[in-house]
């Protein structure tokens, strides 16, 4: 591939043209969360945004890296580890609450609160997330 751009989209829309050839075969494989048409084109209309993005070359280097390590991974089956970059292109080092007691890098109103190394950017994360998603959605995952 010509750039990591190239390669997200491309595994993308493998990714859903296997899912879709899954639904008409009706293969057993396929998870009963997934046995839908409707849930496929409504990841699909998703996942547009971001892919216009990457096709525009205008996603940001250093999410593009990240983007592309979660991709790469996916594309090698190795699933815990593109879950795990996930996790942190989409929070980053942020400490989150665990055992009742909130533990976090930033204090808000008194309140402590777990911060990501993409706060502020909800639609950038939401992005993101669906990809995550269609990554993890993907029939022969499961």
């Amino acid at each position: 591939f010509a750039c990591a751009e190239d390669f997200v989209v491309w595994l993308a829309k493998a990714i859903f043209a296997e899912w879709e050839k899954a639904l008409h075969d009706g293969g057993e494989e396929i998870p009963d969360t997934l046995r839908s048409e409707k849930m496929r084109a409504s990841t699909l209309s998703d996942m547009k945004p971001l892919l216009q993005i990457l096709r525009g070359k205008a996603l940001g280097e250093g999410v593009l890296k990240k983007v592309d390590s979660i991709f790469r991974n996916i594309a090698e089956q190795e699933y815990v580890e593109a879950n795990a970059k996930y996790f942190q292109l989409s929070i980053g080092n942020a400490t989150w609450p665990v055992g009742g007691v909130n533990l976090g890098v930033g204090k808000e109103g008194g309140a402590q609160v777990a911060r990501g190394s993409m706060e502020g950017e909800k639609k950038t994360q939401m992005l993101i997330r669906q990809g995550k998603e269609l990554a993890m959605d993907d029939p022969e995952v499961k």
